[in-house]
């Protein structure tokens, strides 16, 4: 089954000179990370922009990865046993770098010889529970002629997230639910309204392929900045 993907970034405003590049880098960002999570998108994501919101749409996501089955290549036969028959270091090596037990490796002949195997099996995950990361990739891979640190951490083992802009607010739906999003900002710097640099009045709520009404309630707040410009 196929559901709807919807991302939108609500930062301080950027230039509108950044607008065009940064079309380009998000619809194609979103669509080789969906790829990376094994999960189907026929169609390419389409991606909007303006100097203060960016979103991205993919009409029809998996709403389930594949199970997963691949072979992995280890030593070649001659150099996993001894000539008793006792498995060698590479051997050993191999079936511990997998979780395995040596017995459990299996041959397989190549054009280069016979070699040691390992026939893994996976069974693929919801999307819902993979989507995270693939946000996360997103927000890191946007290139931007400057990026700023704005006291804002994802919770991707990398620290820090330094974005062309501060992030006001994200909007992250798939199948009209809210996708949970795990980010850590300075509790000090909430967003407070009123200035034209802070985030929007919140909004009806609206469908998930509008990206001007999305559900509010996917908002997530972020850390008003202390702005650090780097080139």
């Amino acid at each position: 089954m196929y559901r709807e993907l919807l991302i939108e970034i609500g930062c301080e405003e950027l230039p509108a000179s950044w607008m065009p590049p940064l079309v380009r880098q998000l619809g194609a960002c979103v669509g080789a990370r969906l790829e990376e999570a094994r999960l189907a998108c026929p169609a390419p994501p389409e991606a909007f922009a303006t100097p203060r919101r960016l979103a991205v749409r993919a009409a029809r996501v998996a709403d389930r990865q594949p199970d997963l089955e691949e072979t992995l290549t280890g030593p070649p036969v001659r150099a996993a046993f001894t000539d008793g028959g006792d498995p060698t270091r590479a051997a050993l090596g191999f079936a511990r770098k997998h979780g395995v037990d040596v017995k459990r490796l299996i041959r397989i002949d190549t054009p280069k010889g016979t070699y040691l195997a390992h026939r893994r099996r996976e069974r693929g995950r919801s999307a819902r529970s993979v989507l995270g990361g693939v946000l996360a990739a997103t927000l890191r891979d946007l290139a931007f002629p400057k990026q700023m640190h704005w006291d804002a951490r994802l919770d991707d083992g990398r620290g820090d997230l330094p974005f062309g802009r501060p992030i006001r607010w994200l909007v992250f739906l798939f199948g009209g639910r809210v996708v949970p999003v795990r980010h850590r900002a300075d509790r000090r710097r909430r967003r407070r309204g009123g200035s034209p640099r802070s985030a929007p009045a919140r909004r009806p709520a609206g469908t998930a392929s509008s990206p001007a009404t999305a559900a509010p309630a996917a908002r997530c707040g972020w850390a008003r900045s202390t702005n650090t410009a780097r080139p």
